[in-house]
């Protein structure tokens, strides 16, 4: 039986054992009614059918419903004691409604003599005296023989809060401490054979702190899902020397955070920045520090959510998952609230499921997260905290933007918060967060000097641009002026910039003239799809096969590949119609050695067939601590687009026509990958952790599953049979994916 199923079952009994004596040692004056009983006694009796009732929930057949487990001598031992408790229980009842009152004037003096003077006094003492005898053995020899098991619980516990970041660090501190200074007052008094109720109570309490902090953790990972916070990983960290205005004393953004104002809107072009500014100031170190003019003494909790039309999870772009991560985080920062919206688990010793089996859908209904926000706000209000959420690109989201902005002004009126959001200016978030409010900023109109700042160090970093100088006279350089030119031409829109920069650096690796410079300059179009046009039009001849395969990939993409499926999809035969190196490779682990030089290898070819538009970035948000795996690079290296704007450009049906043209006659996206997860998985490292639920290799693998058709047997086949050696040679056994 789990520790925390075992100490709630003997938490009641326990329970039944301290109150059931002192119903017997009560003394209670009897005063007659006219129903022939009392409020005293009526109170009694109803205790007695209450500690009924909990014998009743930990009886055998109520636990062993969701076990398949056979028991252990300490459990059954327990569950031994459990049923003699519902016999007590019974025999006490029917014994305490016979002390009712009968007549008018027909009365005790006392429970406590109607008791003693009954000719149930012998059957009260065999009572008591079961009493003493269960109560002995439960703290000599049941909760003792459960210590270190209790204790073992209770570091995976602090180790979770650690994993989540919960707020209950010095809660289970404390727990741990009057834990173990209640084991030792148990041992002391069975070493003295002195029956002590007050240490065995006190593991009531204890229990009781042990099942909701576990409660709490089980609903924190019910809410969470896979990759939440990738999207906000993925964005790149605003510039050295950028977005410094926002903090400012005297701006926009910053007189909203001190004012009892509700919303602020961010808006702008495509690649002018909002998410990067909505990451900047939902991270800055200054944000608490202007909210507290705003909410006083109180405790300032910030929550965010990034959507991410790009991301390969339907939660990414949903009301459900926005609304899983703002309750995630809510709770995370004040995990008292949990009882309050999920109080169906949290009770010492009700027979009930475990709670992570309960809780493991995929999916959770809009409507509960709903009801869990309503549930809370009287909470939240209550709660001496003050609240601000950032909402970032709502016109990302995947469905009507009237029904976001419908469950924005929801939560915001719902559980009274400030709330930042930020969305391109479409006419239905116009309407309503522009018009009429005067807390917004259009973000291109602002970032000028950011754009200047940018370039200007970006080109003082590169040694190439330096040495471009020094073999140029000041007066050609004035006439050059890149960095005028630069910002006049972009309009506010940071990602055409980005590009504009790497491309003026390579045309000075390649030994560019001033006037190749200016002609390459004056030549980009100002239009994002026309730019990313012309820098597909500049991709060798000889590389557009692969480059077809390397964006068609990742536009269906299941998740975000690691950068080495890459380098093992590059090495197939484009003439096949299966993955044959995948299908062929030994399994074997790669050596430090050749994994360093695969991934240096495969960043020069994206490189070379993507021209940029294919990042490289490694992810380090993994809710699962994967990297921190000895082999992380392997998994967490991973390759996506430049931007949310590159992937719909690609997505044009002129597009969609070019990739297929460019790309091999019997290419097949999903056998791709397919073939290059089963080649990562062989070559993947064997150890355990590698493979545990939810980890690196059962992610992969649900990919491949998503991937795989019926008419590739082959694969499966030996994806079957690779699965089943590397987790053989790891020690894991009967544990499938």
């Amino acid at each position: 039986m789990d520790p925390l199923t075992a100490v709630g079952f003997a938490s009641n009994i326990v329970a039944f054992v301290d109150f059931t004596s002192k119903l017997l040692r009560a003394a209670h004056t009897l005063y007659v009614s006219a129903a022939g009983t009392t409020a005293e006694n009526l109170e009694l009796e109803t205790l007695a059918e209450h500690l009924q009732l909990l014998a009743k929930k930990t009886a055998p057949t109520s636990q062993l419903r969701y076990s398949s487990q056979p028991l252990s001598k300490e459990d059954a031992a327990l569950h031994d004691l459990a049923t003699q408790c519902e016999d007590l229980s019974n025999q006490l009842l029917v014994i305490l409604n016979s002390f009712k009152v009968q007549g008018r004037h027909k009365k005790w003096k006392s429970l406590y003599q109607a008791i003693r003077s009954s000719r149930h006094a012998a059957e009260i003492d065999a009572i008591q005296n079961r009493l003493d005898r269960i109560g002995a053995q439960m703290s000599s020899h049941l909760l003792l023989q459960r210590y270190e098991k209790l204790f073992e619980k209770l570091e995976s516990m602090e180790a979770e809060n650690r994993r989540q970041a919960i707020n209950r660090s010095q809660d289970i501190g404390d727990l741990w401490i009057a834990m173990d200074n209640t084991f030792k007052q148990l041992r002391l008094d069975r070493d003295r054979n002195n029956q002590n109720m007050g240490s065995l109570t006190q593991i009531v309490t204890h229990a009781g702190k042990m099942l909701r902090y576990s409660h709490e953790q089980d609903v924190l990972r019910y809410l969470r899902f896979e990759s939440m916070d990738d999207r906000q990983f993925a964005i790149n960290p605003a510039h050295a020397v950028t977005y410094s205005w926002v903090f400012d004393n005297d701006s926009d953004f910053v007189n909203w955070l001190r004012s009892d104002d509700n919303l602020f809107w961010v808006s702008g072009k495509p690649g002018s920045g909002k998410s990067t500014f909505m990451k900047y100031a939902s991270e800055h170190r200054l944000l608490i520090e202007h909210l507290k003019v705003w909410a006083g003494n109180q405790t300032m909790i910030v929550a965010h959510f990034f959507f991410w039309n790009l991301g390969r999870q339907q939660l990414h772009k949903s009301q459900e998952g926005l609304l899983r991560s703002i309750l995630y985080q809510i709770f995370r920062q004040q995990p008292g609230l949990i009882v309050q919206a999920y109080p169906q688990q949290h009770s010492i010793g009700v027979a009930s499921p475990p709670v992570g089996r309960e809780l493991s859908k995929d999916t959770i209904p809009i409507s509960e997260l709903l009801a869990a926000v309503n549930t809370i706000s009287d909470g939240l209000a209550n709660s001496n905290s003050k609240y601000c959420f950032f909402i970032d690109g709502l016109d990302e989201y995947e469905g009507k933007p009237n029904d976001i902005i419908s469950l924005v002004k929801l939560l915001k009126d719902t559980l009274q918060v400030k709330m930042c959001v930020s969305s391109r200016p479409w006419n239905e978030f116009e309407k309503v967060f522009g018009e009429d409010n005067p807390n917004k900023l259009y973000i291109q109109d602002l970032t000028r000097g950011d754009i200047e700042e940018y370039v200007r160090d970006t080109f003082e970093r590169d040694s190439g641009f330096q040495e471009f100088l020094e073999d140029n006279d000041e007066e050609t350089l004035e006439t050059l002026d890149l960095v005028s030119d630069i910002v006049n031409g972009a309009n506010g829109v940071f990602l055409w910039v980005r590009l504009v920069v790497q491309s003026l650096l390579e045309g000075i690796t390649n030994a560019d003239r001033v006037i190749d410079l200016r002609r390459r300059l004056h030549s980009m179009p100002k239009d994002l799809n026309d730019f990313f046009d012309r820098i597909l039009f500049g991709v060798d001849n000889f590389y557009k096969q692969q480059t077809s395969h390397f964006f068609q990939v990742t536009l269906i993409a299941h998740v975000t590949l690691p950068l080495i499926c890459y380098w093992y999809m590059d090495q197939e035969d484009d003439e096949n119609d299966e993955p044959e190196y995948a299908l062929g490779l030994a399994i074997q682990p790669l050596t430090v050695q050749r994994t360093t030089i695969r991934l240096k290898q495969m960043r020069k070819r994206l490189n070379a067939c993507c021209k940029g538009l294919l990042e490289v970035q490694f992810y380090d948000s993994n809710e699962d601590n994967d990297a921190l795996l000895a082999s992380s690079v392997l998994f967490n290296w991973k390759v996506d687009f430049l931007h949310r704007t590159v992937r719909d450009f690609l997505r044009t049906p002129d597009m969609q026509e070019k990739l297929q043209t460019w790309a091999a006659p019997k290419f097949n996206a999903d056998s791709a990958i397919c073939g290059a997860i089963l080649a990562q998985i062989k070559t993947a490292p064997q150890e355990e952790e590698y493979y545990k639920p939810r980890g690196p290799v059962e992610k992969l693998s649900r990919a491949f599953h998503h991937h795989i058709g019926p008419s590739r047997g082959r694969l499966m086949t030996e994806y079957s049979t690779t699965i089943g050696q590397q987790m053989s040679a790891c020690g894991i056994r009967n544990h499938t994916m």
